[in-house]
């Protein structure tokens, strides 16, 4: 028995030899490969690290022009405004696509909006939404355009956006209960009590603790004793 274990053993590695010359060049095509995606896998998390670190400096730097810019009177504001938007260009160009192009053209919609240009300011605010749809800018940014919209006299456009921040990000945003009553308010602005009372009810239902609660109780109270809504 033991011949013929060491014979099987034998005839096993001889196999294991003849499988490995056969099929040489494969093996090390195979290994070089193997390698190369490896180095590739940790070259491209470097790069990333490395790139998620430059943004969040750009990001910062950015930030902190926009507040100096600001604060700044209005004798040094134009100045101000060219550092500015050089930093504001220079984000969008080497960041595309990302939170910090998605700030840099948020700012230029906060911009446009503090000259008065809603138009202007909701075209940006629309584009910034697109960049990146899950972020901490996101529901803000949104808020902002709706602002813009009701700024310029655009009521239906605003009730449109804050329904869109609704259906997007829902009971995740700590904004929803201040968006329920910004809706209620906006559809007593197009003579629409009905709609508003649904609102405001909604509001109650689902953010019963919400200081936006408070208000909503005290629009349905009112519209019910003028007798614009029947309870």
């Amino acid at each position: 028995m033991p011949v013929i274990e060491n014979s099987s053993k034998s005839t096993l590695r001889d196999k294991f030899n003849g499988f490995l010359a056969r099929n040489r060049r494969i093996i090390i095509w195979l290994s070089v490969v193997f390698i190369l995606a490896v180095a590739a896998t940790i070259i491209i998390t470097e790069i990333s690290n490395n790139t998620a670190l430059e943004q969040a400096a750009a990001l910062e730097k950015l930030e902190d022009e926009y507040a100096a810019f600001m604060s700044e009177d209005d004798d040094a504001g134009e100045a101000g405004q060219e550092a500015l938007m050089a930093e504001i260009d220079d984000v969008k160009k080497s960041f595309p696509n990302t939170i910090a192009d998605q700030r840099a053209t948020m700012i230029l919609g906060e911009l446009e909006q503090k000259n008065g240009n809603y138009e202007a300011a909701f075209e940006y605010f629309t584009q910034a939404s697109t960049i990146q749809e899950k972020t901490y800018l996101s529901v803000p940014i949104l808020i902002q355009a709706y602002k813009t919209a009701e700024l310029s006299g655009n009521i239906d456009i605003a009730v449109e956006t804050l329904e869109s921040l609704l259906d997007k990000h829902g009971n995740e945003s700590v904004e929803a209960p201040r968006v329920l009553f910004n809706l209620g308010r906006l559809s007593e602005l197009k003579n629409d009590p009905s709609e508003a009372n649904t609102y405001y009810e909604r509001l109650l239902l689902e953010y019963p603790s919400s200081s936006w609660t408070n208000l909503a109780q005290d629009r349905i109270l009112y519209l019910t004793a003028t007798g614009v809504i029947i309870d």
